[in-house]
C-alpha cells in the first residue's frame, strides 16, 4: 500500500470514530434523559403505594431502553477503542513506510550518483578511446614516413651506385683511350719545352687540356704534329699529371 493510500485510509477510519463519537455523545444525552425520566417516575412511584398496570409496563420499558443504551454506549465504546486501535496500528504502518520510503529515497539518491559516476566514466573511456585512434593514425602514419622515406633513400642509394658505375665506367674508356693513344694521333707539341698533349678535336675535356697547354705555353713555339714525330724526344703533359695524381 502506497503512503497516500494509508493516509487516505487514516483519515476515513478518523472521520468514523469522529462520527461515532457523536454518537455516542448523543446516546449518553438520551441515556442521561431517561434516567432523569425514570428518577421522575421513581419518585412519583415512591409517593403511590401501589402501580398501575401501566405504569408498571412504562417503568419496564424504561428499563429496558436504558439497558438498550447502556448496552449501545457499551458497543460504541467498543467500536471507537478498535477503530483507535486500528489507527494506532496504521499510523505505525505509516511510520514504518516513511522510514522505508526515506531509505528508498537515499538509495534512489545513491543510485543516481552512481549513474553519473558511471556517464563520467563512460564518456572518460570514450575520450581516451578516441586519443588512442588518433595515437594510432599518427603512429600509422609516422610509420608510413617512414618507409616512404627508406625507400627514397634505397632509390637514391640506388642512383649512387648507377652513379659511380657509370662514373666508373667513363673513367675505364677514358683510361682505355688514353693507353690507344699513347701509341698513335696528332698532338700539339711546345719546341722550346719539349712538351706534348694528345689532340682530340671531337672531345670536349681534350679541348680543354689543349686550351690550358696552350696558356701554359703561351709565347712559344707551339706546333701539331704526328705523335710519331715528337714521342721520343718529348715528354707527354697528360702522363706526368695523372703519374702526380
Amino acid at each position: 500500500m502506497s503512503i497516500d493510500k494509508l493516509l487516505n485510509a487514516n483519515m476515513e477510519f478518523r472521520q468514523e470514530v469522529e462520527k461515532l463519537k457523536e454518537q455516542l455523545t448523543q446516546t449518553k444525552e438520551l441515556l442521561n434523559s431517561k434516567n432523569e425520566e425514570l428518577e421522575k417516575v421513581k419518585n412519583e412511584l415512591n409517593k403511590k403505594k401501589t402501580l398501575t398496570k401501566e405504569e408498571f409496563e412504562e417503568v419496564e420499558n424504561i428499563k429496558k431502553e436504558n439497558i438498550e443504551l447502556k448496552s449501545l454506549i457499551i458497543a460504541t465504546d467498543n467500536k471507537i477503542k478498535e477503530l483507535n486501535s486500528i489507527i494506532n496500528a496504521k499510523e505505525e504502518e505509516s511510520d514504518k513506510i516513511k522510514e522505508e520510503l526515506a531509505i528508498l529515497s537515499t538509495q534512489i539518491r545513491s543510485q543516481e550518483s552512481i549513474n553519473t559516476t558511471i556517464l563520467e566514466l563512460e564518456t572518460k573511456i570514450k575520450e581516451f578511446e578516441s586519443i588512442n585512434i588518433e595515437k594510432e593514425k599518427i603512429i600509422s602514419s609516422k610509420n608510413q614516413l617512414i618507409q616512404d622515406k627508406e625507400k627514397i633513400i634505397e632509390e637514391q642509394n640506388k642512383e649512387i651506385e648507377l652513379i659511380k658505375n657509370q662514373l666508373e665506367n667513363l673513367q675505364h674508356r677514358k683510361s682505355a683511350t688514353k693507353n690507344v693513344n699513347l701509341h698513335r694521333g696528332r698532338v700539339r707539341a711546345c719546341i722550346k719545352c719539349s712538351e706534348y698533349v694528345f689532340l682530340h678535336l671531337n672531345d670536349p675535356e681534350n679541348q680543354k687540356v689543349i686550351k690550358q697547354f696552350e696558356l701554359n705555353h703561351k709565347g712559344h713555339t707551339i706546333i701539331t704534329v704526328d705523335l710519331s714525330e715528337v714521342k721520343d724526344r718529348y715528354r707527354n703533359i697528360e702522363l706526368i699529371e695523372d703519374s702526380e695524381q
